[in-house]
């Protein structure tokens, strides 16, 4: 019944002609989410489809890297974050959670500024995870998805 009813969303996108739209079958994605113009040069290493209207879903980074910069990216659909928490994988246990500055509600398309995350001495640093506590006005049709880019 869900790819019944992504395939009907297919059809209505392509009569439009609205170009780079696919239908796989987990979600609806967009080819290019996002423009590689607003992440140049970084590592897509997490991805989430939001599927709950709120929730707080976790990031994995599984590269063994470490990172400067992290970017994330919105698609598809607007989000509204509460608060978003990097934990790096060293460190003292008091300074391993950092509380990333967010804009509070994105929009499909929009990106973060380069955030940083060197330590005190400004070496990168390798992360954990990402926790994501965020609301997604979502009743029905297309779930956001949530991208993470880091260099």
């Amino acid at each position: 019944m869900f790819t019944r009813s992504l395939s009907r969303v297919a059809a209505a996108v392509a009569a439009l002609g609205v170009a780079g739209f696919t239908v796989g079958p987990a979600a609806a994605y967009i080819d290019g989410f996002p423009p590689p113009d607003l992440t140049p040069h970084f590592d897509r290493v997490a991805e989430l489809h939001v599927r709950d209207i709120i929730s707080l879903d976790r990031a994995l980074v599984s590269q063994k890297k470490a990172y400067k910069e992290v970017r994330i990216c919105v698609g598809l659909r607007s989000v509204e974050f509460r608060r978003v928490e990097v934990t790096f994988a060293s460190g003292p246990k008091h300074e391993r959670t950092r509380r990333l500055r967010v804009k509070r509600i994105m929009k499909p398309g929009e990106c973060t500024h380069s955030i940083k995350l060197v330590d005190a001495r400004g070496r990168p640093q390798r992360v954990e995870s990402l926790d994501f506590h965020h609301v997604a006005y979502v009743k029905s049709g297309v779930q956001p998805i949530v991208g993470v880019f880091m260099r």
